[in-house]
């Protein structure tokens, strides 16, 4: 204690007390700083993983031995070592049935770390109206630019009352990404603007191939009435995105958009009833 404060250190290893704490010693190298920069990367990238997670058992085998993991990262990825481990794959059946791959917690931090890397680039050549993993904004904010769009129709005498939404879901979307077209368009986007360790993680998420020894933990009767184009289970080879990882919303959030802005020139006013689209490859 010291007396002058009252401060106490309670820096000390019993656990009935809740306050011990971990050796960093082995992270930092001269002067106290980190002996890689890419060290402290990886420390905000998980931090950025754990978020809503920490109290799942990958998350928490994770922090258990959190120095010891983030340094191995830290070697895997300097010496381009780094591989995907198995994802565990099942079947959510809310809100609407589908086919989940969840990634190891290991690789949910090395995709924000990615992510952290490039979000910066890709948000420059994002349009306007793209929602989908940007900071500042998501499905709120949809909503409401949507209420705007609307609300400055009716608002404009020269044009119809009731303004037509497009409603549509692009069947067997991420299923029929073929990764090595994705491939080629990324790393031309973003060109010049990427070192070799962005670009080398890049092609290991996008070539990876999630349903290898991929743990199931749905029983194979759970298959049985999902339609084949909402699996990767039958998709052509070299083609597929697991839903849901962070790495594939962003990496193809952008050419998404442009692709149907610039394919589908739609004018407001028309009713496009057809809400089911069949593509054989995305890209």
């Amino acid at each position: 204690m010291n007396y002058n404060n009252s401060n106490v250190n309670r820096n000390n290893n019993n656990k009935s007390y809740l306050f011990s704490v971990r050796c960093l010693k082995d992270c930092l190298g001269t002067a106290g700083k980190p002996a890689s920069p890419i060290f402290s990367e990886l420390h905000r990238a998980y931090l950025d993983a754990r978020k809503h997670k920490r109290n799942t058992i990958n998350q928490l085998k994770f922090e258990r031995n959190l120095e010891v993991e983030l340094l191995s990262l830290c070697n895997e990825l300097e010496t381009r070592a780094y591989e995907l481990k198995p994802g565990i794959c099942f079947i959510n059946e809310l809100p609407v049935k589908r086919e989940v791959i969840a990634a190891d917690f290991r690789d949910r931090v090395i995709h924000h770390f990615l992510y952290n890397r490039i979000y910066h680039i890709l948000d420059r050549k994002f349009i306007y109206d793209s929602y989908s993993c940007r900071v500042g904004k998501g499905t709120l904010f949809g909503i409401k630019r949507a209420q705007k769009f609307v609300g400055a129709l009716r608002a404009t005498p020269s044009l119809s009352a009731t303004p037509w939404v497009l409603r549509l879901d692009i069947q067997g979307f991420f299923m029929a990404i073929n990764r090595s077209i994705l491939f080629d368009l990324i790393i031309k986007g973003l060109h010049g603007e990427i070192c070799d360790l962005s670009q080398f993680l890049i092609r290991k998420v996008v070539f990876n191939n999630p349903l290898k020894n991929s743990f199931f933990k749905s029983p194979k009767s759970a298959w049985s009435d999902l339609p084949p184009d909402k699996s990767l289970m039958n998709s052509a080879p070299d083609c597929g995105l697991p839903i849901g990882n962070l790495t594939s919303q962003i990496i193809y959030e952008s050419g998404k958009i442009r692709l149907w802005r610039q394919t589908f020139a739609i004018p407001i006013g028309i009713n496009v009833s057809t809400n089911r689209i069949k593509v054989n490859s995305i890209l």
